[in-house]
């Protein structure tokens, strides 16, 4: 069973890599913040596998306000995007 989770953890870091490279190769702002996204919805994976893998509870509680961060920081992005997109539909 241990040798599925640490499958499962080289598979989200690899998956955390390559969100890391589209973070920084993002043509635009949308692109970073879906990449920024992806990349705290990965990482709480990984904390929901390690807490599952250790028996380590507290972890979950972490990747519950992570998530929970995350979200608002894209809600707060998109607003700030549709502020600026919008200045500009206007003209």
């Amino acid at each position: 069973m241990t040798i599925v989770f640490i499958i499962v953890e080289i598979m989200l870091a690899v998956a955390i890599a390559i969100t890391f490279i589209r973070l920084m190769l993002g043509p635009t702002m949308v692109n970073r913040v879906v990449a920024l996204d992806l990349m705290a919805i990965l990482v709480v994976g990984m904390m929901a596998s390690e807490a599952v893998r250790s028996g380590e509870h507290a972890l979950l509680d972490v990747a519950v306000v992570v998530g929970i961060t995350a979200f608002i920081g894209t809600v707060a992005f998109a607003v700030l995007i549709d502020r600026d997109t919008g200045d500009k539909q206007d003209d």
